[in-house]
């Protein structure tokens, strides 16, 4: 990894990319595997992938993040010894929307392959200019032993 910050933009969702509210994470269980609800959650992941790699593409971690994809399928991974935080600012389209914890799980779930170790945030605030969109920024911070 050379830099220790990344930072993207989400634009509305895989079905209005102006107007369309991010996705909340959903909760289902193998018999619900392919249900209308679940295959939207599914675009809506991979829509969360392509913007990512699309903002990364020329960047000096697209090659680890192209290692990774071939190492685990996500760009992403959180280790014991890697603290990595994202942080995300919604701005919403409209008072109607999902909440915004489970639109970080859905993003966290669209990027990492393992998010056991990942920390971070979530902010609310409404568009006013009828768009709507969301600021991800994920840190990377080594953590040292100092136990010896």
């Amino acid at each position: 990894m050379n830099e220790n910050k990344i930072k993207f933009l989400i634009l509305g969702n895989h079905e209005d990319t102006l107007g369309g509210n991010p996705i909340p994470k959903i909760k289902a269980t193998k018999r619900q595997s392919w249900t209308p609800k679940v295959r939207r959650y599914v675009l809506w992941k991979q829509y969360v992938m392509n913007s990512f790699l699309k903002d990364m593409r020329g960047t000096a971690n697209q090659s680890w993040i192209l290692r990774n994809m071939g190492l685990w399928g996500k760009p992403l991974r959180t280790q014991k010894n890697l603290r990595v935080e994202m942080n995300i600012v919604i701005y919403w389209n409209k008072g109607n929307h999902g909440d915004a914890e489970n639109v970080f799980g859905s993003i966290a779930d669209s990027l990492f392959s393992q998010d056991k170790w990942l920390d971070g945030s979530f902010k609310n605030r409404d568009s006013n200019n009828g768009t709507a969109y969301t600021e991800v920024e994920i840190k990377f911070i080594d953590l040292v032993d100092v136990s010896q």
